[in-house]
């Protein structure tokens, strides 16, 4: 092949690619935009929750009008109810930019949630635009009590079990942090995994223990044990003296 049919060759897939990354950008910018250009979507990413208490996810969208004629917005609706609009202007017009507040509420159920809000406009069959909203839950671990309290025997050492539900790879937590109130020492004796979970929304649950002995004259009956370990939120523990043995007849 010549070095002009090469480059005759060259020079019309050149014109090709250009081509179609032109008609490219064209379609994303005048079809699928919308009538409002700026961020329409937005990820929270991993949000570190507590499974117990649902939070507010808070974003505000900034929109601008990129036609050139007024635009009457008639409704805005979220896919959920899971989802609060802020106020919007009732007509944007050519240039005008707005903000539009929304709020989504997130819960254990919601572990990745996805969701929409939908504006409609006074523009015919292209007159609606989708905002996109994600956000995925990271749970923190949770410390669970297995009894009441701490039962304190004389005599004898006493066994303080609780539950440790942890998400993602069940990884062997760290040893746990205790405090102590006066007149009790104690020894961790580890962790047993009961239960691994196959589902991430479900927890893995383990099982620690610690051996609880009196190094001291008293314990106070309801005074309280503190077990730690971070992120999730302290157990306390109360704890009583053990009844002491009835008398023999």
């Amino acid at each position: 092949m010549s070095g002009s049919k090469r480059k005759l060759i060259l020079s019309v897939v050149a014109v090709g690619v250009a081509l179609f990354v032109g008609l490219g950008w064209a379609y994303n910018h005048f079809l699928l935009q919308g009538p409002f250009v700026g961020e329409t979507r937005h990820d929270f990413g991993r949000v570190r929750m507590d499974k117990a208490t649902p939070i507010e996810l808070h974003h505000i969208f900034h929109l601008t009008n990129r036609k050139s004629r007024s635009i009457d917005i008639r409704a805005i609706k979220p896919d959920c109810g899971c989802v609060t609009i802020g106020s919007a202007p009732k007509a944007v017009e050519p240039g005008q930019s707005f903000d539009l507040p929304v709020t989504l509420h997130f819960n254990m159920t919601s572990n990745h949630s996805q969701r929409t809000v939908l504006i409609h406009m006074d523009l015919g069959e292209v007159g609606f635009q989708t905002l996109r909203l994600r956000a995925t839950s990271d749970f923190l671990p949770r410390l669970l009590p297995m009894n009441p309290g701490a039962i304190i025997e004389p005599d004898r050492p006493s066994r303080l079990p609780f539950i440790l539900e942890t998400y993602g790879k069940p990884t062997t937590p760290s040893a746990p942090r205790i405090e102590l109130p006066d007149g009790l020492g104690a020894e961790f004796k580890g962790w047993t995994l009961n239960f691994e979970s196959h589902d991430e929304r479900l927890p893995h649950q383990w099982q620690g223990e610690f051996t609880l002995r009196k190094v001291g004259p008293t314990v106070v009956d309801n005074s309280t044990i503190t077990i730690t370990i971070e992120p999730a939120q302290p157990l306390p523990v109360p704890v009583f003296n053990a009844p002491p043995p009835a008398m023999a007849p």
